[in-house]
């Protein structure tokens, strides 16, 4: 099983990084990747958020993930289908910060994701390769709020 978490706080409320963080459609503008929905929100969820399915294209590969639950305080997803990433699912939580202050909100964000890699494929690599990619993501959705 491999673990991976990324840290990161963010100038901006919790409720800013979940309606940007559903806009599913612009998360190529963090994340090294394309993203298109395949299947909308449940009835009554907010856009983007439970229910909803997204395929994701990146490094020559294409698979979907489903919105497991969307709120201010997380968004949890996971991949569905067949895909060589067994078991994997991701929550992005989101906490005030101790940053916080009267000129604006500060959001503590973590980005968790879990799952298991095939035995013929070198795992450490692959986790490598996630950690740097979320990693990186987290610092642009940063400096897009620091921006703003």
């Amino acid at each position: 099983m491999i673990n991976i978490l990324v840290k990161q706080t963010i100038a901006a409320s919790s409720e800013a990084l979940l309606k940007t963080l559903l806009d599913h459609e612009q998360l190529d503008r963090f994340f090294n990747a394309r993203f298109c929905v395949v299947h909308s929100q449940n009835e009554n969820e907010i856009k983007g958020g439970t229910g909803c399915v997204r395929e994701i294209k990146t490094a020559g590969l294409t698979f979907q993930e489903q919105i497991l639950k969307a709120n201010s305080d997380e968004i949890q997803y996971q991949i569905i289908g067949d895909f060589f990433l067994t078991q994997h699912s991701g929550r992005i939580a989101f906490s005030p910060s101790i940053n916080s202050n009267c000129s604006g909100a500060f959001t503590d964000v973590e980005y968790t994701i879990v799952f298991h890699v095939p035995w013929y494929l070198p795992s450490k690599l692959i986790k490598y390769f996630v950690e740097t990619d979320i990693t990186k993501a987290m610092q642009k959705l940063k400096a897009y709020f620091d921006e703003s």
